[in-house]
Protein backbone atom coordinates (compact mmCIF):
# COMPACT_ATOMS: atom_id res chain seq x y z
CA UNK A 1 0.00 0.00 0.00
CA UNK A 2 1.30 3.61 -1.11
CA UNK A 3 3.86 4.73 2.27
CA UNK A 4 3.49 1.43 3.67
CA UNK A 5 -0.19 1.73 5.41
CA UNK A 6 -3.48 -1.12 4.85
CA UNK A 7 -6.80 0.66 4.36
CA UNK A 8 -9.82 -0.94 6.04
CA UNK A 9 -12.25 -1.53 3.60
CA UNK A 10 -15.96 -1.74 5.01
CA UNK A 11 -19.07 -1.87 3.06
CA UNK A 12 -22.00 0.15 3.50
CA UNK A 13 -25.20 -1.82 4.15
CA UNK A 14 -28.17 -1.67 1.64
CA UNK A 15 -31.09 0.46 2.30
CA UNK A 16 -34.18 -1.64 2.99
CA UNK A 17 -36.41 -0.78 0.81
CA UNK A 18 -40.33 -0.05 2.55
CA UNK A 19 -43.79 0.58 0.99
CA UNK A 20 -46.87 1.35 2.03
CA UNK A 21 -49.73 1.17 -0.05
CA UNK A 22 -52.79 -0.58 -0.66
CA UNK A 23 -52.14 -4.42 -1.95
CA UNK A 24 -53.19 -4.24 -5.55
CA UNK A 25 -50.80 -1.55 -5.75
CA UNK A 26 -48.01 -3.43 -3.72
CA UNK A 27 -48.50 -6.47 -6.17
CA UNK A 28 -47.99 -4.35 -9.21
CA UNK A 29 -44.75 -3.17 -8.31
CA UNK A 30 -41.32 -4.17 -9.76
CA UNK A 31 -37.71 -3.76 -9.53
CA UNK A 32 -38.00 -4.55 -5.53
CA UNK A 33 -35.18 -6.34 -3.81
CA UNK A 34 -35.21 -9.28 -1.68
CA UNK A 35 -36.21 -8.46 2.23
CA UNK A 36 -38.50 -5.19 0.83
CA UNK A 37 -41.16 -4.53 3.00
CA UNK A 38 -44.60 -3.61 2.17
CA UNK A 39 -47.47 -2.51 4.21
CA UNK A 40 -51.35 -3.12 2.73
CA UNK A 41 -53.06 0.17 4.28
CA UNK A 42 -56.66 -1.78 3.48
CA UNK A 43 -55.17 -4.78 4.70
CA UNK A 44 -53.33 -3.79 7.93
CA UNK A 45 -50.83 -6.78 7.16
CA UNK A 46 -47.31 -6.49 6.95
CA UNK A 47 -45.51 -8.33 3.76
CA UNK A 48 -41.80 -9.33 2.96
CA UNK A 49 -40.64 -9.72 -0.30
CA UNK A 50 -39.29 -13.16 -1.50
CA UNK A 51 -36.75 -12.00 -3.96
CA UNK A 52 -35.59 -9.92 -6.55
CA UNK A 53 -37.76 -8.31 -9.24
CA UNK A 54 -41.44 -8.55 -9.73
CA UNK A 55 -43.10 -8.68 -6.41
CA UNK A 56 -43.59 -11.83 -4.38
CA UNK A 57 -44.99 -10.69 -1.33
CA UNK A 58 -45.19 -13.02 1.74
CA UNK A 59 -46.82 -11.75 4.96
CA UNK A 60 -44.88 -11.75 8.21
CA UNK A 61 -47.41 -10.81 10.53
CA UNK A 62 -50.76 -9.49 11.67
CA UNK A 63 -51.15 -6.22 13.35
CA UNK A 64 -52.08 -5.86 16.36
CA UNK A 65 -55.53 -4.18 15.49
CA UNK A 66 -58.78 -5.00 14.86
CA UNK A 67 -60.48 -4.21 11.89
CA UNK A 68 -63.99 -2.13 12.85
CA UNK A 69 -66.64 -2.55 10.29
CA UNK A 70 -70.35 -3.24 9.91
CA UNK A 71 -70.91 -7.11 9.78
CA UNK A 72 -72.18 -7.02 6.05
CA UNK A 73 -69.00 -5.04 4.66
CA UNK A 74 -66.70 -7.68 7.14
CA UNK A 75 -68.22 -10.63 5.11
CA UNK A 76 -67.17 -8.99 2.01
CA UNK A 77 -63.85 -8.84 2.54
CA UNK A 78 -60.98 -11.11 0.91
CA UNK A 79 -57.53 -11.97 1.61
CA UNK A 80 -57.98 -12.47 4.94
CA UNK A 81 -55.13 -14.35 6.68
CA UNK A 82 -55.80 -16.79 9.17
CA UNK A 83 -56.84 -15.36 12.69
CA UNK A 84 -57.83 -11.89 11.51
CA UNK A 85 -59.77 -10.34 14.45
CA UNK A 86 -62.86 -7.75 13.60
CA UNK A 87 -65.34 -6.11 15.18
CA UNK A 88 -68.72 -5.66 13.95
CA UNK A 89 -70.05 -2.30 14.80
CA UNK A 90 -73.73 -2.98 14.03
CA UNK A 91 -73.99 -6.33 16.51
CA UNK A 92 -71.11 -5.94 18.92
CA UNK A 93 -69.47 -9.07 18.38
CA UNK A 94 -66.07 -9.99 18.31
CA UNK A 95 -64.99 -11.92 15.59
CA UNK A 96 -62.19 -14.44 14.36
CA UNK A 97 -61.16 -15.13 10.70
CA UNK A 98 -60.94 -18.86 10.49
CA UNK A 99 -58.99 -19.50 7.42
CA UNK A 100 -57.08 -17.99 5.22
CA UNK A 101 -59.00 -16.11 2.01
CA UNK A 102 -62.47 -15.06 1.56
CA UNK A 103 -64.46 -13.69 5.09
CA UNK A 104 -65.13 -16.93 7.12
CA UNK A 105 -65.80 -15.15 10.54
CA UNK A 106 -66.38 -17.25 13.69
CA UNK A 107 -67.94 -15.31 17.10
CA UNK A 108 -65.24 -15.25 19.90
CA UNK A 109 -66.91 -13.28 22.25
CA UNK A 110 -70.83 -12.41 22.69
CA UNK A 111 -72.37 -9.47 25.19
CA UNK A 112 -73.13 -9.60 29.05
CA UNK A 113 -76.70 -10.51 29.26
CA UNK A 114 -78.72 -7.87 30.29
CA UNK A 115 -81.93 -7.50 32.24
CA UNK A 116 -84.92 -4.64 32.02
CA UNK A 117 -87.69 -3.72 33.15
CA UNK A 118 -90.82 -3.23 30.64
CA UNK A 119 -95.12 -3.82 30.50
CA UNK A 120 -97.71 -4.73 28.54
CA UNK A 121 -101.12 -2.56 28.55
CA UNK A 122 -103.55 -5.58 28.93
CA UNK A 123 -105.77 -3.54 26.44
CA UNK A 124 -103.37 -2.85 23.88
CA UNK A 125 -104.02 -3.97 20.20
CA UNK A 126 -102.51 -6.64 18.75
CA UNK A 127 -99.28 -6.09 16.66
CA UNK A 128 -95.30 -5.86 16.73
CA UNK A 129 -93.55 -4.05 19.33
CA UNK A 130 -90.07 -3.54 19.60
CA UNK A 131 -88.05 -3.65 22.51
CA UNK A 132 -84.55 -1.38 22.27
CA UNK A 133 -81.86 -0.43 24.69
CA UNK A 134 -79.94 -3.84 25.23
CA UNK A 135 -76.94 -2.25 23.20
CA UNK A 136 -76.65 -6.44 21.35
CA UNK A 137 -78.12 -7.79 19.06
CA UNK A 138 -79.67 -11.51 21.49
CA UNK A 139 -79.82 -14.64 20.93
CA UNK A 140 -81.74 -15.68 22.86
CA UNK A 141 -84.26 -14.71 25.75
CA UNK A 142 -85.67 -15.31 29.09
CA UNK A 143 -89.58 -13.53 30.13
CA UNK A 144 -91.54 -13.15 33.11
CA UNK A 145 -94.91 -11.78 33.05
CA UNK A 146 -97.86 -11.09 36.03
CA UNK A 147 -100.20 -9.46 35.51
CA UNK A 148 -102.50 -9.77 39.31
CA UNK A 149 -102.85 -13.74 39.56
CA UNK A 150 -101.96 -14.81 35.91
CA UNK A 151 -98.81 -15.31 35.29
CA UNK A 152 -95.81 -17.02 32.99
CA UNK A 153 -92.34 -17.79 32.49
CA UNK A 154 -91.14 -18.25 28.90
CA UNK A 155 -87.48 -18.20 26.81
CA UNK A 156 -86.20 -18.28 23.24
CA UNK A 157 -83.58 -19.71 21.51
CA UNK A 158 -81.24 -18.30 18.49
CA UNK A 159 -83.50 -19.97 15.93
CA UNK A 160 -86.63 -18.15 16.96
CA UNK A 161 -87.77 -21.55 18.70
CA UNK A 162 -89.30 -20.24 21.89
CA UNK A 163 -91.40 -22.32 24.72
CA UNK A 164 -93.47 -20.78 27.99
CA UNK A 165 -95.23 -22.17 30.88
CA UNK A 166 -98.09 -20.19 32.35
CA UNK A 167 -100.59 -20.09 35.47
CA UNK A 168 -103.59 -18.65 34.27
CA UNK A 169 -107.17 -18.28 36.42
CA UNK A 170 -110.69 -18.47 34.62
CA UNK A 171 -111.54 -18.06 36.75
CA UNK A 172 -110.18 -21.00 39.06
CA UNK A 173 -105.95 -20.94 38.36
CA UNK A 174 -104.36 -24.33 36.50
CA UNK A 175 -101.32 -24.29 34.69
CA UNK A 176 -100.31 -25.09 31.30
CA UNK A 177 -97.39 -24.59 29.05
CA UNK A 178 -96.88 -24.01 25.08
CA UNK A 179 -94.06 -23.66 22.28
CA UNK A 180 -96.05 -21.26 20.18
CA UNK A 181 -95.23 -18.03 22.80
CA UNK A 182 -92.60 -16.64 25.02
CA UNK A 183 -94.99 -14.60 26.66
CA UNK A 184 -99.07 -15.87 27.54
CA UNK A 185 -100.86 -13.94 30.45
CA UNK A 186 -104.60 -15.07 31.31
CA UNK A 187 -106.78 -14.15 34.29
CA UNK A 188 -110.54 -13.66 34.58
CA UNK A 189 -112.36 -15.31 31.78
CA UNK A 190 -110.98 -16.14 27.84
CA UNK A 191 -108.81 -13.43 27.63
CA UNK A 192 -105.41 -13.08 27.16
CA UNK A 193 -102.10 -11.18 25.70
CA UNK A 194 -99.73 -13.37 24.07
CA UNK A 195 -96.25 -12.59 22.17
CA UNK A 196 -93.80 -14.74 20.07
CA UNK A 197 -90.45 -13.41 19.35
CA UNK A 198 -90.23 -11.75 15.37
CA UNK A 199 -86.99 -11.20 14.84
CA UNK A 200 -83.39 -10.26 17.12
CA UNK A 201 -82.52 -6.83 15.82
CA UNK A 202 -79.24 -4.58 16.19
CA UNK A 203 -80.31 -3.02 20.01
CA UNK A 204 -83.00 -5.32 21.28
CA UNK A 205 -85.80 -7.58 19.89
CA UNK A 206 -89.19 -7.18 18.66
CA UNK A 207 -92.66 -9.73 19.62
CA UNK A 208 -95.98 -9.54 17.82
CA UNK A 209 -98.84 -9.61 20.22
CA UNK A 210 -102.00 -10.76 20.22
CA UNK A 211 -104.71 -9.78 22.09
CA UNK A 212 -107.75 -12.38 22.25
CA UNK A 213 -111.71 -11.32 23.80
CA UNK A 214 -111.36 -8.96 26.87
CA UNK A 215 -108.74 -9.28 29.09
CA UNK A 216 -108.38 -8.10 32.57
CA UNK A 217 -107.55 -4.25 32.26
CA UNK A 218 -104.18 -3.19 33.56
CA UNK A 219 -100.53 -3.35 32.88
CA UNK A 220 -98.44 -6.47 33.02
CA UNK A 221 -95.20 -6.44 34.30
CA UNK A 222 -92.57 -8.12 32.23
CA UNK A 223 -89.08 -8.72 33.13
CA UNK A 224 -86.81 -9.24 30.22
CA UNK A 225 -83.06 -10.88 30.14
CA UNK A 226 -81.27 -11.13 27.04
CA UNK A 227 -78.02 -13.12 26.37
CA UNK A 228 -75.76 -13.94 23.38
Amino acid sequence: MPGGKETEASTIPQLRQVFRMAKAELDALAGLRDGALGFATDETILYRQDGDGAANWEAITILSVVIRDTKTNLDGMTDLLDGAMAFGTDTGILYRQNGAGAANWEEVAGRIPKIKKDTRDMEAASGDVSYTGFGFRPTGLLITAIRASGSSVGSSEPSLEEQCHYVKCTPSCSSSSTTSAIIYIQHTGDGYQKAVVKTYDIDGFTLTWTKSNTPLAGVADLHILAFQ
